[in-house]
């Protein structure tokens, strides 16, 4: 004998998923903080912040463990970014990144923050100037170099390669041959200048040199990794922009991590026309075929290497040009 029956589906989901009775969150319980260049609550700068070199800082309390989501909006419905959870507290970085390509701009934009069996909380606020990612706290994640001078690994000087190791200096070229500078001709969407490294051979060749990123300046950059809430690879993901031109149908790009724990590479063959985001954990970077686990620190002989070289064939020429290289916690910089 089969029974059937039904029951009043309130009667069994909200209870599961609404807080206690005597649960109370209004607006003025909400704490946004500008973090950055110009600290200070959001609601003491007129609702106004400039994502030139700041962001924002989310939290709430509410004492009991529920749902909730956070989300955020330009009012042209251009960008948007969620976070949710299931949590009694939330403690969020946002700096102008959205779930997909394009990010916010300067414009009106709105943040709601919706908790189960509750009024959302509505809160307006303008943007001033476009987001460059500068200063992000260690608990989002960590801009290396944008060639813009907002990373923790500055450029000298705007347009002008200054390669030597040591304190001074901002990085290396082992790319002797070939030719390395920092444009600005047709940008990557973060902006700005970039890298181009380009060259030409008489013989076909798999490899043609490396620039990057010397570990002299270790002694800052461990300061800021160790305030990394982790170090598994798995939690943490690499980000750079890369511009493929087919007219150079062979090249590929290397991107080397030789840190205290190893040297770790990541390879792709640009089988792709203009600017791309790459996005992938630190456990697609590999010491042979062993992937990374643990992110270690640097010393005076660890570096981070941008290669041009040749992919699936040899080839005579090749050209790359690498924008923005950013660690991310917890995921890639666009969830699409």
């Amino acid at each position: 004998m089969i029974s059937l029956w039904s029951c009043d589906p309130l009667e069994q989901v909200g209870p599961r998923i609404c807080p206690s009775v005597d649960f109370k969150f209004e607006s003025s319980d909400l704490t946004i903080d500008i973090v950055g260049d110009n600290p200070g609550a959001l609601s003491e700068n007129d609702f106004e912040v400039s994502l030139a070199g700041n962001g924002l800082n989310i939290k709430a309390d509410f004492s009991e463990e529920l749902k909730w989501n956070i989300i955020l909006s330009m009012k042209d419905g251009s960008a948007e970014k969620v976070y949710s959870g299931e949590s009694d507290s939330i403690d969020v970085f946002w700096y102008g990144n959205s779930k997909a390509y394009p990010m916010f701009k300067t414009g009106d934009a709105s943040l709601k923050l919706e908790l189960a069996c509750q009024d959302p909380i509505i809160v307006d606020f303008k943007i001033l100037n476009d987001p460059n990612f500068k200063n992000v706290d260690p608990k989002f994640g960590i801009l290396i170099r944008d060639w813009d001078m907002n990373g923790v690994f500055p450029i000298q000087e705007l347009g002008q390669t200054d390669f030597g190791w040591g304190e001074t200096k901002e990085g290396f070229n082992w790319a002797t041959t070939a030719d390395v500078t920092y444009e600005n001709n047709d940008p990557s969407p973060a902006g700005g200048y970039y890298l181009n490294i380009s060259d030409s051979k008489s013989n076909p060749v798999w490899y043609y040199g490396t620039t990057g990123i010397d570990g002299n300046n270790y002694s800052d950059f461990d300061e800021i990794l160790e305030e990394l809430p982790t170090f598994q690879a798995n939690e943490l993901w690499f980000n750079i922009y890369v511009k493929g031109d087919q007219s150079f149908e062979n090249t590929s790009m290397e991107l080397e991590w030789s840190t205290t724990s190893g040297r770790y590479t990541y390879t792709e063959h640009l089988n792709w026309e203009g600017w791309k985001l790459i996005s992938v954990p630190l456990t697609s970077f590999k010491n042979g075929t062993d992937p990374m686990d643990v992110f270690g620190g640097f010393n005076g002989s660890s570096y981070i290497g941008f290669q041009l070289g040749s992919q699936p064939l040899q080839s005579t020429q090749a050209q790359i040009s690498f924008d923005f290289a950013m660690i991310t916690v917890g995921g890639p910089l666009f969830d699409e």
